[in-house]
């Protein structure tokens, strides 16, 4: 399964221009299954700085306009009415959807951080749906956009809401992909909390099994190579795909123009993790240990790490 991850700037790109054709026509060249999208307005008469729109097109709803282009049933969470229409998150998809879910962010609430320093608070909200995948079965796929706190207090806190949130909706073990626009640098401490709670992050995972790094020397490239804004000069990461149940055996970063953020895409498959033969101290020769990292820990793998010492 392909996911598609992108902070759309409502269709606006680099050059200024509104344009939600270019948009849908990338999303659609990428051949994405699933598309999580970030900053999709809905009727808005301003933008979000609250600056009118001159623009007549832009009061578009780009949520069913960007559906109607590329052919894919979507699901739209709005997380204010404040610029006149909706503005908020959505999911576009090829594959059957199953079940739709939202949540607005208490963390976010315009209270809870006073030390928000990169603009003001907004209230954030995460969009979700279960969709069916003919070989990998229900996969909960996630679209979120967290707080811009500049301390990365605001951030963690909504990464410990959504994961409470989601351990309502998903079943032990279910594949699960959260995806969006983070505000936040690898350092900060709410994907230490992705990691605590069993998420990976699909950009090291894959880097590192690429190139057979270790997991930290993953993280510090990430910072530069896996950057995606801004778009025209890439020095941020702040783009994410976390993963349950699922590993990324392709991953890019995709150029582009059309949105202050470039875009993430993952070629998705299940989860396993195979062990060379040498790090067995209590195995035979030759064997390997393939197993699924959501179920309970073997015997062999208790025999394995009772011999790492040894």
């Amino acid at each position: 399964v392909r996911v598609y991850q992108w902070d759309i700037q409502s269709c606006v790109g680099m050059d200024g221009s509104y344009n939600p054709q270019r948009t849908a026509a990338q999303i659609a060249e990428s051949d994405a299954d699933v598309v999580t999208l970030q900053e999709v307005s809905r009727l808005c008469l301003r933008d979000r700085c609250n600056k009118q729109y001159s623009d007549a097109r832009k009061k578009d709803d780009q949520a069913l306009i960007l559906a109607q282009l590329t052919g894919m049933e979507y699901f739209f969470a709005s997380k204010t009415s404040e610029f006149g229409g909706e503005y908020g998150n959505c999911i576009l998809s090829r594959l059957p959807i199953l079940r739709k879910e939202q949540h607005v962010f208490k963390s976010s609430a315009p209270d809870h951080h006073s030390n928000n320093l990169l603009s003001e608070p907004l209230l954030q909200v995460a969009c979700a749906v279960l969709v069916s995948h003919a070989e990998l079965g229900p996969i909960w796929v996630v679209s979120v956009q967290l707080g811009r706190d500049a301390s990365g207090k605001e951030q963690a806190d909504e990464v410990e809401e959504v994961m409470t949130w989601l351990a309502t909706l998903a079943l032990p073990g279910q594949p699960l992909v959260l995806a969006g626009d983070f505000n936040a640098a690898p350092f900060y401490s709410c994907h230490q909390l992705c990691d605590l709670h069993g998420l990976a992050d699909a950009w090291n995972t894959c880097l590192g099994n690429r190139r057979g790094l270790q997991r930290g020397l993953a993280v510090l490239l990430s910072a530069f190579q896996g950057a995606t804004a801004m778009s025209d000069s890439p020095f941020q990461r702040l783009d994410y795909i976390y993963l349950r149940g699922l590993q990324a055996v392709d991953f890019q970063v995709i150029d582009t123009q059309s949105s202050d953020h470039l875009a993430l895409s993952a070629l998705l498959e299940k989860a396993t993790i195979t062990l060379p033969a040498t790090i067995f101290r209590r195995l035979q020769t030759g064997d390997t240990l393939e197993f699924d990292p959501l179920a309970p820990v073997s015997e062999r793998m208790v025999e394995w790490s009772h011999g790492l010492d040894r």
